[in-house]
């Protein structure tokens, strides 16, 4: 039924909620798994350089740093799918989250996306919004929603 799964990890402990959903699901279908995190490009605004450095090396230097931090997000959520007999592939991507999660699924031909939904409701879902809800809004796979109590 699901050949490959899709994985986002956003970072947070809260995301971390689907990896034994997602893990005993893909083991049981006997699934290849994919984890991605995307970086949002909105939170650039807040890096600091030095001042000597050209805006080029400062943004070189911020793409390096976020995929080092996003890998060391990764690496250990994979080790716990390994734990579970998976040896699932690792990406990074920059951009909408939302939509990069779609975008993956779609260059990897996912049948089946499993993510966290940080369970946000009233104002903090409307200021915020939700990933996890443009996704299952805009997929054309099913996604398996981990509510991260």
């Amino acid at each position: 039924m699901y050949k490959r799964m899709l994985v986002p990890i956003d970072g947070s402990l809260r995301s971390e909620v689907v990896i034994r959903h997602a893990a005993t699901t893909a083991k049981a279908l006997n699934c290849d798994v994919r984890l991605i995190t995307v970086v949002d490009l909105n939170k650039k605004n807040g890096y600091k350089t030095a001042g000597n450095m050209s805006d080029e090396a400062a943004s070189l230097a911020w793409v390096e740093s976020e995929i080092e931090q996003a890998e060391n997000c990764l690496r250990p959520v994979a080790e716990r799918f390994g734990d579970h007999g998976l040896a699932p592939e690792m990406e990074v991507r920059f951009g909408n989250p939302g939509e990069e999660i779609l975008k993956a699924a779609a260059e990897y031909r996912s049948d089946i996306i499993a993510m966290a939904t940080h369970s946000r409701r009233g104002v903090a879902r409307l200021v915020f919004g939700s990933v996890a809800d443009y996704v299952l809004k805009e997929s054309h796979i099913p996604v398996l929603l981990i509510t991260a109590a």
